[in-house]
């Protein structure tokens, strides 16, 4: 029997300081399908995602893409088959705000 899931989406114009994305819920796991970034300015701007594990905080020590310089007007797509375990919290910030938008689509399981 194929256990249970439930697709999982969310969308965020990423700030200056770290913002939850998604949380994974107790007792389930999150696989990642796909986080695409977008930067809607002319210029360089750098990105910090981290995957915080429960009652953590986002730092270097847990971050899956830190100061990734995305160029200006342009996108990236990753993430896909990352399989991360409850209580887990994914972060994200930008070096400039309200320019990079975040699309994350994942499956509870």
């Amino acid at each position: 029997m194929r256990p249970s899931t439930a697709q999982i989406t969310a969308q965020l114009t990423l700030t200056t300081g770290f913002q939850q994305v998604i949380a994974v819920y107790p007792f389930a796991f999150l696989r990642i399908k796909r986080i695409h970034l977008c930067n809607t300015s002319s210029s360089p701007v750098t990105v910090s995602i981290c995957f915080v594990p429960g009652g953590g905080a986002a730092g270097q020590g847990n971050a899956a893409l830190w100061n990734f310089s995305l160029a200006g007007n342009d996108f990236i797509e990753w993430g896909k088959d990352e399989l991360l375990p409850a209580g887990t919290v994914i972060s994200a910030l930008a070096g400039t705000g309200a320019v990079i938008n975040l699309f994350f689509s994942g499956e509870g399981i």
